[in-house]
């Protein structure tokens, strides 16, 4: 099922007035804001955890890298405009929140489940990504 199943006004270029819905706004919303919450929240559960600071390396390490993935989707996507690129990079960033979710549990199962809801706010904006970029692949298979 593509956007325009959903109802959703489409346009070749989404990156002029409007893209797929209401996009643009995307992060203005209370979930996008609810969510950020969450796992802000999750990082503060597993850093007081009763852990020793060493364990804390990798799930810290971990969320690190997830946060430098979906700030650098945003370069390649928004800022740069490669659309086709962008798919990658959004795929190792929903690899890097199921590493996040899998570092957390061991130290707070409530932390890792606060996160699960960016996985599905991943979801889909991947499968935007990807609708965007089928919808703007010409005859000759390049975007």
């Amino acid at each position: 099922m593509d956007s325009t199943q959903l109802g959703l006004p489409c346009y070749v270029d989404p990156f002029e007035n409007c893209t797929i819905g209401m996009m643009p706004n995307i992060g203005k919303t209370a979930p996008h804001r609810s969510n950020g919450i969450c796992v802000s929240v999750a990082v503060w559960l597993v850093w007081k955890s009763r852990a020793e600071k060493q364990e804390l390396a990798l799930p810290l390490t971990v969320f690190g890298a997830s946060l430098a993935l979906g700030n650098w989707w945003n370069v390649v996507f928004m800022g740069r405009h490669q659309m086709k690129p962008s798919l990658k990079w959004m795929g190792a960033f929903w690899l890097s929140i199921a590493g996040v979710i899998g570092s957390f549990h061991p130290f707070s199962p409530l932390a890792a489940a606060l996160v699960a809801p960016t996985q599905l706010w991943v979801t889909v904006a991947a499968k935007l990504n990807y609708d965007i970029v089928k919808l703007n692949t010409g005859k000759d298979g390049r975007t």
